[in-house]
């Protein structure tokens, strides 16, 4: 009787955790372990983040700004001579002001020696195990912002089932091309898997910010920017490009600085193990 309980307890041992396994349950208890199991990271400081927030909304008008003024805040920027310019804006369609406020971005975009990353967004995003990610099409920004010095990287990250940001795809394929990440882009480090972990610097701020606006100033200091690595990108709240993330504690992270947080991953080689 005891050898026949115990094999019960065998049988239903295997049982379940056969269905976990298919189930992808044990995945689930893990990568909330490696929540909680999170030690937060001094950033890399050369990285940087210009927060189009609320106070440059209210400075310089409603979203979108015009291209003119992006143009004039990478202007100030490339003046402090980064490493490179990551511009987290997808300009996919022409400017709501006119064919020359187009021009002023285009213009600056084909003079600089500075490498500029400029996004690219997959679209209908297939996910399978060990295959690297598919696009059924992509949202790209116009030809006329193209120069010898722009560079182009997708900007996806991949929702855990429970909404939760904890990975991104090194490399994305749409018909036939590979695209490389943003922050691949902008930090010149190749990933070739499927998809990674993200190993985050810390909470939300993490990353330091400089106000848009601020940049603007002409008693602004852009040797700030000497030798960074710069992510322009909106933060104000109700652009609502925010994502939760493991480390969020009830603050959603603004897209731009989970790219940042990528990137400081990927120049302190930091892994999960």
């Amino acid at each position: 009787m005891r050898y026949r309980a115990l094999g019960i307890v065998v049988f239903v041992t295997v049982i379940i955790s056969g269905l976990f396994v298919a189930f992808g349950l044990f995945r689930g208890i893990e990568v909330t372990l490696n929540d909680r199991l999170f030690t937060p990271q001094v950033p890399d400081a050369r990285i940087l983040i210009v927060g189009i927030d609320d106070a440059s909304l209210a400075a310089l008008g409603q979203w979108p700004l015009p291209r003119k003024t992006i143009a004039e805040g990478l202007t100030r920027i490339l003046e402090g001579e980064p490493t490179a310019v990551g511009v987290d804006i997808i300009f996919a369609e022409p400017s709501r002001v006119d064919n020359e406020d187009d021009a002023a971005l285009s213009a600056l975009l084909s003079t600089s020696s500075i490498p500029i990353i400029l996004p690219i967004e997959a679209l209908a995003l297939t996910l399978k195990e060990n295959v690297v990610p598919h696009a059924e099409s992509t949202l790209n920004t116009l030809p006329i912002f193209n120069g010898p010095h722009v560079r182009f990287g997708h900007i996806n990250l991949i929702n855990d089932r429970d909404g939760i940001v904890r990975r991104y795809p090194p490399v994305i394929e749409h018909k036939g091309t590979v695209i490389p990440s943003f922050t691949d882009q902008i930090t010149a480090i190749s990933r070739t898997g499927t998809t990674e972990r993200i190993v985050w610097s810390g909470r939300p701020g993490t990353v330091p910010h400089i106000s848009f606006n601020e940049i603007l100033d002409p008693n602004f200091d852009t040797r700030l920017f000497k030798n960074a690595y710069v992510f322009l990108g909106a933060t104000a709240a109700n652009l609502h490009d925010t994502q939760t993330t493991p480390v969020s504690a009830g603050t959603p992270m603004a897209g731009v600085e989970i790219q940042a947080q990528i990137a400081n991953m990927l120049l302190s080689e930091a892994t999960l193990t």
